[in-house]
């Protein structure tokens, strides 16, 4: 998923309050919906931060992009 308007859908999906950016809860309860249990509370919340690259607790769209061209 590398185009730019896809990704920013799928940001918009995840960030439920529409703030500009995703909280680990939000991350949390959109993989507890999507994945169906696939994802235990410890992967989803390595995920995140490994997507969180300046550990401040939030996803910025910025963040959001660069760790989807990993």
């Amino acid at each position: 998923m590398s185009n730019v308007s896809e990704l920013r859908e799928q940001f918009n999906r995840l960030d439920e309050d529409k703030d500009g950016f995703i909280t680990l809860a939000e991350f949390k309860a959109y993989h507890s919906r999507e994945s169906k249990g696939n994802m235990n509370e410890s992967d989803i919340a390595k995920k995140f931060a490994d997507i969180d690259s300046d550990k401040d607790g939030l996803v910025t769209f910025d963040e959001f992009i660069q760790a989807n061209k990993r």
